[in-house]
């Protein structure tokens, strides 16, 4: 019997979100014997005593910047995988961003969309607007009221551009996305019938950041196979329209409150938190929040932010 070589795939924290990557990739991978480690707390006697029993032909780094202390790795081959160097599989993404228009051509507006084809990279944008816009492939919707049912209709508008096996992300017009909520979401294994929030989301308010409630679900943070969020969204829609606020329990996403009984609910976080702005038109109301911190990884200083953001 002909021996497989071996690759040990290392990751650091979050363990998830490396965790995911290593998985995703070692899955398509048939030919080689796989080992993850979580190298956390790890002593380098260790590491290498762990090294000489699996004895690798191949080391891939999940995380460079964490392993300072494993950077003499001999004759053995290194690679390091970076965040935006995750683009792997075949399944396609896309992200659909819904806007009312409302900041149209603010700081704040300019700087999510900004931010936001940075952090896609090559995952196509497909924007519906109730005003025309030069975003993405834009759908004008035209002018709708200030209800849920309307963030429904815009959402069903930029799902109906879409073939039902693409993995979509819900984006909304004030939320600055990372570009490891893209990457790190479970895209490959994610099945029909099942939809999945990243939890790492922070609301920006004026004295600092707030970490979203857990388990959190925000439709801002939402993905999924297109099939199964136009079936949950038609549904919470048809639920609205002839049950009032009632008809959803009060929660607009789905798989929280009433209806879409049906789905798999998942969780996953990011490497990197988004941050949810927190300003006089959101549509959402202002609940009492419990301030976590100042400053937050990547995004840095709250005040410095809202300062450049104008809110």
């Amino acid at each position: 019997m002909i021996q497989k070589p071996k690759i040990v795939w290392l990751v650091d924290v979050p363990d998830w979100a490396y965790y995911n990557r290593a998985t995703a990739i070692s899955a398509k991978l048939d030919d080689y014997e796989h080992f993850v480690l979580s190298v956390g707390g790890m002593s380098k006697d260790m590491f290498w005593q762990l090294m000489g029993n699996i004895k690798p032909n191949i080391i891939v780094v999940m995380h460079p910047s964490g392993f300072q202390t494993f950077n003499d790795l001999g004759q053995i081959v290194f690679i390091a995988t970076g965040t935006r160097a995750m683009t792997f599989g075949k399944r396609n993404k896309a992200i659909v961003y819904y806007t009312n228009n409302e900041i149209e051509g603010s700081n704040l507006d300019n700087m999510v969309r900004d931010k936001l084809t940075e952090s896609a990279g090559d995952i196509p944008i497909i924007s519906v607007s109730q005003k025309p816009i030069k975003f993405g492939k834009n759908i004008c919707v035209g002018e709708k009221p200030r209800k849920h049912k309307s963030i429904y209709e815009q959402i069903l508008a930029g799902l109906e551009e879409l073939p039902d096996d693409t993995y979509v992300f819900f984006a909304e017009h004030d939320v600055l996305y990372h570009e490891s909520h893209f990457a790190d979401a479970p895209s490959e294994s994610t099945k029909r019938d099942q939809v999945n929030y990243n939890t790492n989301c922070y609301r920006c308010i004026s004295n600092g950041f707030s970490r979203r409630e857990l388990p959190s679900k925000a439709l801002s943070q939402c993905s999924g196979l297109v099939g199964t969020m136009k079936s949950a969204i038609k549904e919470k829609h048809s639920l609205l329209i002839h049950s009032g606020r009632e008809g959803i329990g009060g929660r607009i996403e789905p798989g929280a409150g009433r209806g879409c009984s049906w789905l798999d609910i998942n969780t996953y976080e990011s490497e990197m938190p988004n941050v949810d702005i927190r300003h006089d038109k959101n549509f959402s109301q202002l609940i009492k929040m419990e301030i976590q911190g100042e400053t937050l990884p990547h995004w840095g200083d709250c005040s410095k932010l809202r300062e450049k953001l104008s809110v």
